[in-house]
């Protein structure tokens, strides 16, 4: 690796070394920001609020004016802005929407007998899908993707296939799966998409005796369908609606066999236990979120009392806000939280009501995440990173293909590291001895105690460690 050197007990290693996200090792801190609440003159706030990258956040609340009625609305901290408002027509907003990082909504309208699928960011209102085309009798809410992309569940007018999984952009679009002529095959109401196109879907299999009933998690294209995770197995019960992200993986609930219940993500192969019921958690909401950098967020009951949403199995280290918190001069007494309500930078959007009577929605943005820090981190996930190392010099991190003097240069005392049997990140230094399963640390934010904010593990790719 040119002059610079990692004292690695005897060798050198003279190999690039690739990089990938670990979990949150540090107890995070969050600041808060009001998106909108009841004293804006809003009332009625939809508890699904969907959050892209860029830290906006859609929601549906109404207006407080007769004439509009309620109107799905974006913000970012700042003013809102109106994507469609249900009015004086007797039309219906569903409340579960979803959001591009360009600020681009998806959602269902439902006027009567009609039902549509569209898209708008504050101008004209765009029709994807809608039950004129004879193949849809009614809608499930959509996942949206940056491609435009949406994929949703739908009712159809045809027997022998009543119900599908489909996907598109509002051309022909595509069947991701469908049921049986005999109507045993049911699916969950809230696919899930990624920006490659893969729709992620429950399988309900509910057939009459003495078929047996299950439940199964299964990934498609409209080319292929792969089966990630079944009850059949004897460890779940029965499966909720997953999210999936951009490297394939995804997170669920799902109750277990013989009792008990739990958050889960994986990709098919052995299932990780992000949390389950027992001595900190009683129960779960059925919608966890999943980000590109693996992280998975969720709203639990917690077995001590209260609610609130956590991205990990410790009630404090992975708390992210709770009820009995306090937030903008009052305190939380109730909380709802969505599968898009987690983005890549680690914002979580949520709803709250407070002690004093207000209501909103509201942002929990990870403190001291500078908006470069944020894409770097997210960029650096969703692709394979070189690294150089050094104990002098630090860590680079950039493309692979391209020179390693034009990546970024993490200084110390940004580095830290963990060695072998140690839980206590220190910083890293030039006499101490590596070993291949030493983690390194990064810090990008403000953490407690340490600034040691994002993992980073060391995976061989040439020369092995003595």
């Amino acid at each position: 690796m040119r002059s610079q050197h990692l004292a690695c007990q005897s060798r050198r290693l003279s190999r690039p070394l690739m990089i990938e996200m670990l979990e949150e090792r540090c107890l995070l801190s969050y600041t808060f920001t009001k998106i909108a609440d009841t004293s804006d003159g809003l009332s009625n706030f939809g508890q699904a609020p969907a959050l892209n990258n860029a830290g906006t956040v859609a929601f549906l609340a109404d207006s407080g004016s007769p004439d509009v009625g309620a109107c799905l609305y974006t913000g970012h901290g700042r003013k809102l802005t109106p994507i469609a408002c249900e009015g004086l027509l007797r039309e219906h907003l569903d409340s579960f929407c979803a959001i591009t990082d360009d600020g681009t909504v998806a959602f269902v309208l439902r006027s009567g007998r009609k039902e549509a699928i569209l898209t708008g960011s504050g101008g004209p209102i765009a029709t994807l899908y809608s039950t004129q085309n004879a193949l849809f009798y009614t809608f499930g809410s959509p996942a949206f993707n940056n491609a435009g992309t949406v994929a949703f569940w739908a009712a159809t007018p045809a027997t022998s296939f009543p119900w599908i999984i489909f996907a598109g952009d509002g051309g022909p679009g595509t069947i991701i799966d469908r049921s049986d002529v005999f109507w045993f095959t049911q699916f969950g109401t809230f696919p899930s998409l990624n920006s490659g196109g893969t729709v992620a879907y429950v399988l309900l299999f509910r057939p009459i005796p003495p078929l047996q009933p299950f439940d199964a998690i299964n990934i498609g294209d409209g080319q292929t369908t792969t089966p990630l995770y079944s009850s059949r197995d004897g460890f779940f019960r029965t499966l909720g609606d997953p999210v999936v992200n951009d490297a394939g993986t995804v997170a669920f609930f799902a109750t277990l066999a013989p009792s008990g219940s739990g958050i889960f993500a994986g990709d098919g192969g052995p299932v990780q236990t992000i949390a389950t019921t027992g001595s900190v958690f009683s129960g779960f909401a059925a919608a966890p979120s999943l980000n590109d950098r693996g992280i998975v967020a969720f709203l639990a009951t917690l077995t001590a009392g209260g609610d609130g949403i956590f991205t990990g199995p410790d009630p404090e280290a992975d708390k992210v806000i709770a009820t009995g918190d306090a937030l903008f001069g009052s305190s939380v007494t109730e909380l709802h939280f969505f599968r898009q309500g987690l983005n890549d930078t680690g914002q979580v959007a949520f709803f709250a009501r407070l002690d004093d009577g207000t209501s909103g929605i509201y942002r929990a943005d990870p403190e001291n995440l500078s908006p470069q820090a944020a894409h770097e981190w997210a960029a650096a996930v969703r692709n394979p990173v070189r690294v150089e190392i050094s104990a002098l010099a630090g860590i680079r991190i950039g493309d692979a293909n391209q020179p390693v003097p034009s990546a970024t240069l993490l200084l110390p005392p940004q580095v830290w590291q963990t060695q072998v049997g140690q839980g206590s990140p220190v910083p890293m230094s030039a006499s101490t001895q590596h070993r291949a399963t030493d983690t390194i640390f990064v810090g990008t934010h403000r953490t407690q105690p340490l600034e040691c904010a994002r993992g980073l593990e060391l995976e061989r790719l040439g020369d092995e460690f003595a």
